[in-house]
């Protein structure tokens, strides 16, 4: 993980409080995203964009707190720059804040953070149709119908249009 720290949401507490419970923590832009779907992609670009950006994250929910820390080893700091098959697992290569090349060898990897879509890398689309993608933020902007389209796998929670909130 290329952080320094992990960050996870505010668990529930009895209340009375200021700030909604939702199932990631307590705020009232979690609250807004979750049970409000449906409204958000109305809202500006700028205020989508900062409500994902400072609302949902990257942080890991309150209920992976106890799951997670003195359970999982977590590598703080690190940026994977290599991953082969060794044995019935994994060897990384990564490289430390010390800069520093050193081998991990494991069973499972969970490297999902940090991740910002870049679609002048996806150099399997044509350059005129990279350059003809709206853009939200840098993300590929879309519209509220099903997006049946080859792109549906270089988008982000600020450019996604919203699912309605099971309840």
């Amino acid at each position: 993980m290329r952080g320094t720290r992990l960050v996870f949401g505010a668990a529930p507490t009895p209340g009375p409080h200021w700030q909604p419970d939702t199932p990631l923590g307590l705020s009232w832009g979690l609250y807004a995203v979750i049970h409000r779907a449906t409204a958000f992609r109305f809202l500006p670009v700028r205020t989508r964009l900062r409500l994902v950006q400072g609302a949902l994250g990257p942080f890991g929910s309150w209920w992976l707190r106890p799951r997670v820390e003195g359970v999982v080893p977590v590598r703080l700091g690190e940026h994977i720059t290599a991953a082969e098959r060794h044995g019935g697992g994994v060897r990384l290569t990564a490289r430390g804040t010390h800069g520093r090349a050193h081998a991990i060898e494991t069973g499972h990897v969970l490297a999902a953070t940090s991740y910002r879509v870049h679609l002048d890398a996806l150099d399997f689309l044509a350059s005129e149709l990279r350059s003809e993608l709206a853009h939200t933020g840098g993300f590929p902007a879309l519209d509220a119908g099903p997006q049946p389209s080859p792109y549906q796998g270089c988008t982000s929670p600020a450019s996604r249009p919203p699912v309605p909130s099971a309840r």
